[in-house]
């Protein structure tokens, strides 16, 4: 766990306090959405540069991972279609006596997704890419009340990262975090680069689940995934400097690079950690990236 060396102070609303968005972020996004036609450009913008309100981020997600339309009056109809494909495929799994009453969401948004594509099969089949998929959901259903929109989110979210392929940025992602870190923290940046720890595996399983299972959902999952949505990926590797300068103290006393996994692997981060890790890393996102 960090060290706690300002007491309970709230991160986020320091950070907000400082880039001097609050109440200005709810106000534009208010501009964006009183139009029957919803610009997903300007939405995607929007996402960049303010923190979304959490009373509009789920109909935002819906928008840019279109779950709904950009024409607003066709909302109810086609919310009201996915719910109707949601209970057809939820209730063919229960009778297929694929899922219960104890069988917890992450796996039934799975098997559903499954089923939904074809690709269940009569004995259930591990495969990488589930655990991807398990851990999204997970996130997923701690932040949304409704199961139908859990679904959807999760469904679409999973195929939103794995479409965008942020291992294949690995390379640009290891020099712009090896480069952040160099600079802020020269001490740290040599001890792991002597352990070959820019070369793990820990960092890219960070990228490939978007930090879901990792950063607690308190606001400060919803807010990295906030700025993925709006297409700005290169967050993840500011994040992950930031998750090694919060663990400095930690990481400098490992010897190797099993002992530095133990470090890190203790997820997900506390709520305090999480709140320093995300606001501390968007912040400097936007100075290196010029974010206005």
């Amino acid at each position: 766990m960090v060290d706690d060396t300002s007491g309970k102070r709230n991160f986020r609303v320091s950070y907000y306090d400082k880039v001097g968005c609050r109440g200005i972020g709810e106000k534009a996004i208010v501009a964006i959405l009183k139009d029957d036609i919803i610009d997903r450009k300007n939405l995607e913008n929007f996402c960049i540069r303010f923190s979304i309100p959490s009373s509009f981020r789920i109909l935002i997600w819906k928008i840019l991972l279109k779950i709904l339309p950009i024409h607003q009056q066709s909302h109810k109809f086609v919310m009201l279609q996915r719910t109707e494909q949601y209970n057809d495929l939820n209730r063919a799994l229960t009778v297929m006596r694929k899922i219960d009453d104890k069988t917890d969401l992450p796996e039934v948004f799975l098997k559903m997704h499954l089923l939904e594509t074809g690709e269940l099969r009569l004995a259930f089949r591990h495969a990488a890419w589930h655990d991807n998929f398990y851990s999204i959901a997970q996130a997923v259903s701690e932040i949304v009340d409704s199961p139908v929109i859990g679904y959807w989110v999760s469904v679409k979210l999973y195929h939103y990262f794995e479409g965008n392929n942020y291992l294949a940025q690995i390379d640009e992602f290891n020099n712009l975090l090896t480069s952040a870190l160099k600079k802020e923290h020269s001490k740290l940046f040599h001890h792991l680069n002597d352990l070959n720890f820019f070369n793990d595996d820990l960092i890219k399983s960070w990228y490939k689940r978007s930090y879901a299972g990792i950063i607690q959902c308190n606001g400060c999952l919803e807010r990295i995934w906030d700025v993925l949505i709006g297409r700005g990926s290169r967050l993840l590797p500011y994040i992950a400097v930031q998750i090694l300068i919060t663990f400095d103290r930690h990481l400098l006393q490992a010897k190797t690079l099993l002992k530095c996994h133990e470090t890190l692997t203790a997820v997900p981060f506390s709520d305090e950690a999480s709140d320093v890790i995300v606001y501390k890393g968007i912040e400097r996102w936007k100075k290196l990236e010029k974010i206005l």
